[in-house]
């Protein structure tokens, strides 16, 4: 997927809502933003900061959050078997914590069936 792509995906499962050429936000009463050419500025950087995309992780229901973390495991490790290094918690840690904003936006993307490898 393309960034604008998935900031676009993130942002409406977060539950922005794109109406009248607006994005509106659910957390912000009365926060407006401009549509496309100003989503880059007006909208979170999910994809650059942690500090965006985490308040998103944190409110997954736990089935989505664990296929999160399988998700971030393959892109962080290559597609290692998570089964085959489950003896090495050392290595779980490192691929959790040490993951780059754009890698929890994939797999969370992932995790909620949003990914789309043609955008």
């Amino acid at each position: 997927m393309t960034p604008q792509a998935q900031r676009i995906a993130i942002v409406e499962a977060v539950g922005w809502k794109f109406k009248d050429e607006l994005w509106w936000s659910p957390a912000v009463p009365n926060a407006v933003y401009q549509s496309f050419p100003q989503l880059e500025s007006g909208l979170p950087n999910y994809l650059e900061s942690l500090d965006a995309i985490m308040p998103a992780v944190r409110e997954m229901p736990d089935g989505e959050f664990e296929l999160c973390l399988l998700e971030l495991w393959k892109i962080t490790t290559n597609n290692e078997s998570p089964i085959e290094q489950a003896s090495y918690p050392t290595r779980l840690r490192r691929a959790y914590s040490l993951a780059a904003a754009a890698q929890w936006c994939e797999a969370y993307l992932r995790a909620i069936g949003k990914w789309d490898d043609l955008k």
